[in-house]
């Protein structure tokens, strides 16, 4: 995953402030060459803690 602060993440309406990208998205948000985006947030740990409550 980009370096990136999780807990620091731009509001809904600091993106639909931008005007470099679509109202409202976070193209950018994870660098300029990013392809997956959200799927960024999926890191192992929470994969594995995904399976594990969905496998109860």
């Amino acid at each position: 995953m980009p370096d990136i602060d999780l807990d620091n993440l731009p509001s809904y309406a600091e993106l639909s402030a931008r005007d470099d990208a679509p109202r409202g998205s976070a193209w950018g948000l994870f660098g300029p060459d990013d392809q997956l985006g959200a799927i960024n947030f999926l890191t192992p740990e929470r994969g594995a803690a995904s399976a594990r409550r969905r496998t109860r």
